[in-house]
């Protein structure tokens, strides 16, 4: 009342402290006061006005929280777990429930060396298809897990530039015809029989095997496929083995790669220009 009077004899100072005691109130409020129309007796946020109270800047941290509570409490638990960690966490259980299991570098060169492998295992490289076309293990099917970036709107120039960033001028986005390309390719020929489905990308070095530093394992392409196909009813009736190794590891133990134009690969010369043109 007093900063009203003295505002009214023309004290520019007071003036001032009044207009910021009402804009800057602790509760985020305009002050209420018998002497203003009604109109400004309603919340700052209703006129646009930003409120820096403590109780806002409170509500606005918190939220997050309150909005676990209010998942949890609404049955929503999914949503409620969702932090990062938690996706893989999920997945890697899943995996294991389904007895997905690895396979290393060398037990993979001495099987391929055998007559009847081909109507025994059905081997997927889930790689890129450049990548694929540059060096596989012979006799393997390529289902894009990922693919090479297609288009140039704002969205897919922000994730080139992202990966150009670490000097990956190949940079991929998830393939939405995963599914389809699998059910079409390789469903047929696992059926035939109940073949074995080994799944390989060759340098991601996914693991199951928990570790002081991962410790639901380490996602890879090819479990990240694994979980994909099985969650949506493939292979229920096949044994799924992952490649645990990479493909240099393979090159190691005397497997010899192919390009998709046919030609062969040394092991010598793949490990020379392993990480350079592969």
């Amino acid at each position: 009342r007093a900063l009203m009077r003295s505002s009214s004899h023309g004290n520019p100072l007071l003036i001032f402290t009044y207009a910021a005691l009402v804009h800057f109130g602790a509760t985020g409020q305009i002050l209420r006061n018998d002497a203003f129309p009604r109109i400004m007796k309603q919340p700052a946020s209703a006129y646009g006005i930003r409120s820096f109270s403590a109780s806002a800047r409170l509500k606005k941290w918190t939220e997050p929280c309150r909005t676990k509570v209010r998942a949890e409490a609404g049955g929503d638990k999914l949503r409620a777990e969702e932090r990062t960690g938690t996706e893989w966490r999920r997945e890697s259980d899943m995996l294991r429930s389904r007895n997905v299991t690895h396979i290393k570098a060398e037990t993979l060169a001495a099987m391929l060396q055998e007559k009847d492998f081909d109507s025994r295992f059905v081997l997927v490289d889930v790689n890129h298809k450049p990548k694929f076309d540059r060096a596989h293990i012979p006799g393997s099917i390529n289902v894009e897990k990922h693919r090479l970036i297609e288009g140039w709107g704002p969205r897919e120039i922000l994730t080139r530039v992202n990966y150009g960033l670490f000097f990956d001028f190949e940079g991929t986005q998830p393939n939405p015809n995963f599914l389809d390309d699998f059910r079409s390719q390789v469903t047929p020929a696992l059926n035939d029989g109940n073949k074995v489905l080994i799944l390989v990308d060759g340098d991601l070095l996914g693991t199951l095997t928990p570790s002081s530093f991962f410790s639901h394992g380490k996602p890879s392409n090819a479990l990240r496929s694994a979980f994909v196909l099985l969650s949506n009813g493939e292979c229920v009736n096949n044994r799924v083995l992952f490649l645990e190794d990479s493909f240099e590891e393979l090159a190691r133990n005397g497997v010899t790669m192919v390009t998709s134009g046919g030609d062969s690969i040394d092991p010598e010369q793949y490990l020379r220009l392993s990480g350079i043109l592969y």
